[in-house]
């Protein structure tokens, strides 16, 4: 009787309890709603992306941690609403290859207990051309290769001759890159920026640059860049200065403005001259050379600076200077005054 009077006793508390505890957690599953979505249209491969999950009450902790086998974890932001019924996480998450894939939360839980959330499945596409990128080392490329190109040929071609057909300097390709040198350095920045960037698109890993590095790394040096191959190509143009002066008149007058400036000749011939200066202080790294071109009624001048030495870009006026001098020079000896 008494065993028969436990397993009654037994039987009504199962009864009990039983509807009890599947009640309980139907209304919590019930009364709990959440949902998990892309925030952002079709990723490509490399761009960040974001997956935002929504309940309607706060998640037990640590049960937001977000299910993305194969995609990088970038960042979490965890928001909740001013009236405290809406709790909100965006996570920032990057595919660094093209593919299927697939985002859930399967930790999520209310008070311990678990909330079957439907995972997402999305398809990255494939980064994109990079054709920025592409152009940041096509150009410096092209730009040496046509620059090499003319000055090898430029350079075979005799001086005094060029110079009086074009009005050019014919620099060879080592004076060139001497010439040159400044704007080929700034080349190298969008040259190695692109070529990194190809390098982690080629390997299936792409690096998306900001708009930051782009403006940075790429388009600021090539426009700066162009601008100082401009500048420096036109320092090569002489300038033409009309003259009755006999050669032997100009090198009397070279001989007195070269003895008071202190400039050195280098080549005292019948169809050009040429002389360098000779400053005091730095230099292994300041100097001009200075040339005049014979020509039929006119001489040639120019002043750049010296290709022999690890010269700047700019002598801060002081090849202007020299053009203006002996400029100056020609008009007075032709006068008859002393310079």
């Amino acid at each position: 009787m008494r065993l028969i009077s436990s397993l009654l006793t037994l039987m009504v508390c199962w009864g009990g309890l039983l509807p009890f505890n599947i009640l309980a957690s139907t209304t919590q599953s019930e009364a709990v709603r959440c949902s998990l979505y892309m925030a952002s249209t079709q990723p490509r491969a490399g761009q960040t992306f974001d997956v935002v999950l929504v309940c309607n009450r706060l998640p037990d902790i640590y049960s937001t941690d977000l299910d993305c086998d194969g995609m990088e974890m970038l960042s979490t932001v965890h928001t909740k609403s001013e009236d405290g019924n809406t709790y909100t996480y965006t996570y920032e998450l990057r595919a660094p290859h093209g593919g299927d894939y697939t985002v859930g939360c399967s930790k999520l839980s209310f008070d311990g207990v678990p909330y079957p959330l439907t995972p997402i499945r999305l398809t990255v596409a494939k980064a994109a051309l990079p054709w920025i990128p592409i152009l940041a080392v096509l150009l410096p490329l092209l730009t040496y290769i046509v620059l090499a190109g003319r000055f090898s040929r430029n350079g075979k071609k005799h001086f005094s001759e060029f110079v009086r057909r074009t009005g050019r300097m014919n620099l060879r390709v080592k004076t060139a890159h001497r010439h040159f040198r400044i704007p080929f350095c700034l080349l190298l920045i969008p040259f190695l920026t692109g070529s990194y960037i190809l390098t982690t698109y080629l390997t299936g890993d792409p690096f998306l640059p900001k708009g930051s590095i782009i403006a940075g790394l790429i388009i600021l040096p090539l426009l700066l860049s162009g601008i100082g191959i401009y500048i420096q190509y036109r320092r090569l143009f002489f300038v033409p200065v009309k003259t009755q002066l006999t050669i032997g008149d100009i090198y009397e007058l070279i001989a007195v403005l070269g003895s008071r400036e202190q400039w050195t000749c280098n080549h005292p011939g019948q169809d050009y001259y040429s002389c360098r200066t000779n400053p005091g202080k730095y230099h292994t790294i300041l100097g001009e050379q200075i040339y005049l071109v014979f020509d039929e009624g006119k001489v040639w001048v120019n002043s750049i600076c010296d290709l022999e030495k690890s010269s700047f870009g700019s002598t801060f006026g002081r090849t202007r200077r020299n053009i203006r001098l002996i400029e100056d020079g020609i008009r007075k000896w032709e006068t008859g005054h002393l310079i």
